[in-house]
């Protein structure tokens, strides 16, 4: 049986510098999720979960030890990366599910406020993507 905290225990935060620096094995599943950095609260949920949900493969699922990291870009840096994956012809052994989350209501109407990538080939996805790696993972503002 699994037991948990009762609600007289105080749980403890996670934060990314805590949990992060995993050694995956090689092989391993990345789905990159990308948001604007001025998305907070339920916006900034409702992008994950969009951009997540519709960059999941083709074929249906992600593997169970897939990695989801969660970047914060400018709408320029997001706007590169559209641009950079709108013009990349690359096989599903880079890019296994990819979406540009184009938003039609509010002030960010017309713009990208979030991208998902999934890719089986980390270190092949950021040779034809170098910005993937100068973006810092999403921490609470």
């Amino acid at each position: 049986m699994n037991e948990r905290p009762s609600s007289s225990e105080k749980e403890q935060p996670v934060f990314n510098g805590r949990v992060g620096g995993s050694s995956p094995p090689s092989g391993s599943t990345y789905q990159y999720i990308v948001v604007r950095r001025e998305l907070s609260g339920g916006a900034l949920l409702a992008m994950v979960a969009h951009a997540a949900g519709e960059s999941v493969p083709v074929f249906g699922k992600l593997p169970t030890d897939t990695r989801v990291v969660v970047l914060v870009a400018s709408k320029e840096q997001i706007a590169e990366i559209v641009h950079v994956m709108a013009t990349m012809t690359t096989s599903s052994e880079v890019v296994a599910g990819y979406s540009a989350i184009l938003e039609t209501d509010g002030p960010l109407t017309g713009s990208f406020p979030a991208v998902g990538i999934t890719t089986p080939n980390r270190e092949k996805l950021r040779q034809l993507l170098p910005l993937l790696a100068e973006l810092k993972p999403w921490s609470k503002p």
